[in-house]
């Protein structure tokens, strides 16, 4: 009769498999015969599974019971197997329905009926529950008690020679070592993880090597963290070295994962020729793999090089590599890898805006909007609409106000109606972007006030990646302030810019934001002629600034230089400042040499430097020309 009702599974029929399987135990359920009963407990079985399928978790969990009521002093092995199996399931229900006090009760009485037994179906199960009771417990907040039902799984079945047994042995270990790096202990995660390598290394279960390769990469990323790069490399190396061949979809992941993940630490150890060609065997051993989880590595992999490539000015290279990306995966359905996609994309339409090329940059945009652009994926949604806006931005360079407000109008009709933070930032972008560049003379107070709305719309949100966005927006549109000579809107935009990242933590974008924030109010308080004010912000600004971190530093101090001197400053004190610091004085040596020729200095430099100080002498002049202006009213 149970192939009956397997039959009618297959073809859709529920009500009648649940009628046969009910038949079953009706006919057969007093029977004394152990194969009879085993048929028995599993039509039970399978009609519980059933229900529950149905969205029945009260009858699925008394169907349970009743395998349990039935044969649950039964010396059967196959009786005893099916006993457990209802428990360990009941369970899992239980868990599922919030009842997590339930659920690990009857691990627990899994455990005691079952712990001793012999029969390694059984065991498997045993520790099946003991591995789920620790995950539930860990979910609880007790981590001391989910450590201890890892170890109980080791001490019961460690030396068990049973595939089935040895999984749930290698995954609790792992677990352990997890639960051990989340406690901050990462010397008794290493441990573990090393101690799961030494139990099973030379495991030839293929699951089993999945879960001893996944061991050493975690182990060496643990390594990483606590700074022991040539520990950290080593395990890497291990992984290669044990599993490179393997056919296994699950190792070869954990391998691909391992290359990549070595490749990141000889970059940041400053080997960049290393790093490219760590991932250039990562592609090689991997690039024709078809197991999704190994084509995300390889995704990564060619994403991470192109970085690198660009890094080190390799930048034909960059886009070559980002191009070999969108060749090999822009056709996947594959989530992580149409984020990688995308960030190819990007990237690789940044980088030929940067080489001037434009028109390469907005097809590359394009491209992006129309691979990705209906992805139901929140960061990929993001990484389009920054397309739009980058895109527009670049149209705004090249005179196309019109392409750029259409495309800023479809950033909005895409994405307006976004609930996450990360798009709904990008959209409010948009939104400012369109007000300026819509906003006509005359309408300026509108203008202001749509702007605030916008950000308003988002400024809520509590995700420091949001709010520092928002605080460069404030100090973006603070500088449109003070080209078109709004210095009090542009002193409010700044002061409330600096109020947001006073909020969050300090990384080095927020430092640059505030920098640059800081250097507005500098400006509008030189426009607004307190030179003695705008000498101390200037000398403010120049302690504060790190070049390594701010890219646009010179340049703006440049700016502020000529608009003190415009204002009257003394060009001696402001080269004492510039001065001040040996290790910057030497990137302000151009600026230096312009503000003391200024003077009436005679100064020797190399050409060079003379040739970009006569470039800044005449943005000086520009500056005084602007200054005049001002004063007469014009």
């Amino acid at each position: 009769m149970l192939g009956k009702a397997v039959v009618q599974g297959q073809l859709g029929d529920d009500a009648g498999q649940l009628a046969t399987l009910g038949e079953t135990v009706e006919r057969f359920g007093d029977s004394d015969i152990p194969d009879v009963q085993v048929q028995v407990a599993s039509a039970i079985g399978n009609a519980g599974t059933m229900r529950g399928r149905q969205g029945d978790p009260e009858a699925e969990i008394a169907n349970y019971n009743e395998i349990v009521a039935r044969f649950g002093n039964s010396d059967v092995a196959d009786l005893q197997a099916h006993v457990a199996r209802a428990l360990v399931y009941k369970a899992i229900t239980q868990g599922q329905g919030g009842d997590d006090t339930g659920a690990v009760a009857t691990y627990a009485q899994t455990v005691e009926h079952f712990g001793d037994s012999d029969v390694p179906e059984v065991q498997a199960l045993v520790g099946t529950a003991l591995f789920n009771r620790a995950i539930t417990r860990g979910q609880l907040g007790n981590a001391e008690a989910e450590i201890a039902d890892y170890d109980e799984i080791v001490a019961r079945f460690g030396n068990s020679e049973a595939a089935d047994v040895q999984l749930p042995v290698v995954m609790a270990l792992i677990n352990k070592g997890i639960t051990q790096g989340h406690l901050g202990d990462d010397a008794g995660k290493i441990a573990t993880l090393s101690e799961t390598v030494a139990r099973f290394g030379n495991s030839d279960e293929p699951d089993v090597q999945a879960q001893v390769a996944s061991a050493l990469v975690s182990k060496a990323i643990t390594q990483g963290r606590i700074g022991d790069e040539v520990g950290e490399i080593a395990a890497y190396d291990q992984a290669i070295e044990r599993f490179g061949n393997s056919d296994v979809a699950g190792v070869q992941a954990q391998v691909a994962k391992a290359l990549v993940s070595k490749a990141i630490t000889q970059g940041q150890a400053g080997d960049n020729a290393g790093e490219v060609a760590t991932y250039d065997q990562a592609v090689e051993r991997f690039g024709n793999s078809d197991v999704p989880d190994v084509q995300r590595q390889v995704a990564r992999a060619l994403v991470y090089k192109a970085i690198t490539q660009g890094q080190v000015g390799d930048h034909a290279g960059e886009v070559a590599t980002y191009g070999q990306v969108v060749e090999r995966f822009g056709a996947s359905d594959v989530s992580e890898i149409q984020t990688q996609v995308g960030m190819a994309l990007f990237n690789r339409a940044i980088t030929r805006g940067q080489q001037g090329d434009p028109a390469g940059e907005i097809a590359d945009y394009d491209e992006l909007v129309a691979r990705l652009g209906n992805s139901g994926l929140v960061d990929v949604q993001a990484r389009v609409a920054m397309a739009l806006l980058n895109k527009a931005i670049t149209q705004g360079q090249l005179g196309d106000d019109a392409g750029k407000i259409a495309t800023l109008s479809e950033a909005v009709a895409r994405f307006g109606n976004s609930e996450a933070p990360e798009v709904q930032v990008q959209v409010a972008i948009a939104q400012v972007h369109h007000v300026i560049t819509c906003g006509q003379p005359g309408d300026e107070a509108a203008r202001i006030a749509t702007i605030e709305e916008t950000i308003d719309r988002v400024g809520k949100s509590d995700i420091p990646e949001v709010q520092s966005r928002l605080a460069t927006m404030r100090v973006d549109i603070a500088m449109h302030h003070v080209e078109e000579g709004r210095y009090e809107e542009a002193l409010g935009q700044s002061v409330r810019a600096e109020t947001i990242l006073a909020s969050l933590p300090v990384t080095e974008d927020t430092q640059l934001v505030d920098w640059m924030a800081k250097w507005v109010r500098a400006l509008v308080t030189v426009a607004q002629g307190d030179c003695l004010a705008g000498v101390d912000a200037y000398r403010r600004l120049y302690d504060l600034l790190t070049l390594s971190s701010n890219p646009v530093g010179l340049s703006a101090m440049t700016q502020l230089s000529g608009s003190l001197i415009a204002a009257g400053a003394s060009p001696q004190e402001l080269v004492a400042i510039l001065t001040s610091d040996e290790n910057k004085a030497g990137v302000f040596e151009p600026v230096i040499v312009a503000i003391r020729k200024w003077a009436g200095d005679e100064v020797r430099a190399p050409t060079e430097v003379l040739q970009v100080a006569a470039d800044i002498i005449e943005e000086f002049e520009a500056a005084r020309g602007e200054s005049s202006r001002e004063d007469v009213g014009e």
